[in-house]
């Protein structure tokens, strides 16, 4: 999901300060990042509390993003 890479450079975060502020592992995190693994909901929602925005608006954007992507190709 390229929008929690974003989010996540965007505050300033590495990989494993999300991975502590979340409790999920560092790697399960660059696998979710690389669209390799679908997070449950509840995964979401650890992420974008971390993040400070809700699961709705972090899924709003993923949509968008892939949405444009689409569009560019």
């Amino acid at each position: 999901m390229q929008s929690i890479k974003a989010l996540r450079k965007e505050k300033g975060f590495t990989q494993k300060a999300l991975s502590d502020r979340t409790g999920i592992a560092r790697s399960y995190i660059c696998e979710i990042e690389m669209d390799r693994k679908q997070p449950s909901l509840k995964t979401l929602e650890k992420i974008s509390k971390a993040l400070s925005i809700t699961a709705d608006e972090l899924l709003r954007r993923e949509i968008l993003s892939k949405s444009e992507y689409q569009t560019e190709t």
